[in-house]
């Protein structure tokens, strides 16, 4: 469900962006055109696996690591009080397997599975805490220099000021990492968690075992000096 403030007009039918609409309009057309049982399974930002932090692919809440690290998360949009949901891999995977394997019989109406940490979600500043905190322990043990953590400008803030003027002002590579990263607001300045059917137990420890994975695989990217905005003037 939307909140009013939510809605962006036209576009992409209000979503925020494209992904949030695509994610809405399948999960639409899966109950429009299947007649028969059905079981739609709702994660949230996926992390490597718990033990390990292995994954397949270092997409989605990792494009934040990068940025962190990188100097392209200038600030962090959202509020540092929100709640931020994430799941490890095989938490998915075990509820999807589920989902397809279940003995008869099968639900008799939709059934919606929801994968989150409810009342044991991460807090944002939690989030950003655990993952600039895990880098600097990796950059420290390699002899590189800390990372600084962003400081926090709400939502509503960035949309109503910063962002005019970012679209004025950077760099075209600088304002392609902003529409990304804006991407991820809704999932990480929630003011109450989602009701889970399925719990992520312990998420901290889960993003501490993924960022760790992602800076051993990607030792280049989690050493590099950050190259933070800076406003130049002629």
């Amino acid at each position: 469900m939307r909140a009013q403030e939510d809605l962006r007009g036209p576009e992409f039918e209000g979503y925020r962006n494209g992904y949030e609409w695509s994610k809405a309009a399948c999960e639409s057309l899966a109950r429009e055109e299947h007649d028969g049982p059905l079981t739609i399974v709702r994660p949230p930002l996926i992390v490597g696996k718990r033990d390990d932090g292995r994954i397949a692919r270092f997409s989605g809440p990792y494009t934040i690591v990068h940025a962190l690290v990188s100097g392209l998360a200038a600030v962090v949009v959202g509020d540092p009080d929100g709640y931020a949901e994430i799941s490890p891999v095989d938490d998915v995977a075990e509820a999807v397997a589920s989902a397809v394997l279940a003995a008869p019989p099968p639900p008799a109406a939709p059934h919606v599975e929801v994968i989150a940490g409810g009342g044991g979600s991460l807090r944002l500043s939690a989030m950003i805490d655990i993952a600039c905190r895990t880098l600097n322990e990796f950059r420290a043990r390699h002899g590189a220099a800390p990372i600084e953590q962003p400081p926090f400008v709400p939502t509503s803030t960035w949309n109503r000021f910063f962002l005019p003027l970012a679209n004025q002002y950077l760099s075209p590579f600088q304002h392609h990492a902003v529409q990304l990263l804006a991407m991820f607001q809704s999932y990480t300045s929630m003011s109450t968690p989602f009701e889970p059917t399925r719990t992520v137990h312990d998420p901290g420890a889960v993003l501490e075992t993924a960022v760790r994975h992602w800076a051993a695989r990607k030792p280049r990217l989690a050493l590099a000096r950050p190259n933070p905005w800076t406003l130049l003037t002629t």
